[in-house]
């Protein structure tokens, strides 16, 4: 398992993925904003990056949906101690905890939702990458790190919506 983890801290700082399946928005191809993408599905639009492990798998997704009110998904099909939660660290000031949300045994990942806030916001548009930290069932604490390239072009390509007024 000590293997898995190493190659796990390996791909976090590995470049994002390439695009995955598509999506479409008016019959045309994802838009790519660096390291970032939009899909429209049927005209419901969202944005995200993945980060890659070994042999290509996914070890960590997120994303933004541009209906209502704005979140950061932060996905994962790593084998998960829930109580712990994810950690969320933008630069030097902005770090948030947030609660597993929903595991799916179909998909085989687990969700957590943090509501944007005016700060949180401005820091994804700011920094170039930030961290997630999460706990395995082995009691292991594994940081992936990810890029915020393209993250304020692809915003500005979903559209406006509301913020949170607070963390």
């Amino acid at each position: 398992m000590l293997a898995f983890v190493a190659t796990c801290l390996a791909a976090a700082w590995a470049a994002p993925a390439a695009a995955d399946p598509p999506g479409h928005r008016g019959g045309t191809a994802p838009e790519r904003f660096l390291d970032w993408r939009m899909d429209c599905p049927e005209g419901a639009c969202a944005i995200s990056t993945r980060v890659l492990g070994a042999g290509g798998r996914e070890v960590l997704r997120l994303g933004v949906s541009g209906a209502g009110e704005r979140a950061l998904v932060i996905a994962t099909p790593l084998p998960l101690f829930l109580p712990d939660g994810v950690d969320l660290a933008l630069g030097a000031g902005i770090k948030r905890q947030v609660p597993w949300r929903s595991c799916s045994a179909s998909s085989g990942t687990c969700e957590a939702r943090l509501p944007l806030d005016a700060e949180t916001l401005a820091a994804l548009r700011r920094e170039r990458g930030g961290t997630v930290t999460l706990t395995l069932i082995e009691d292991q604490p594994v940081r992936i790190g990810f890029s915020l390239m393209g993250f304020t072009g692809a915003l500005r390509a979903l559209g406006p919506a509301a913020v949170t007024s607070g963390p």
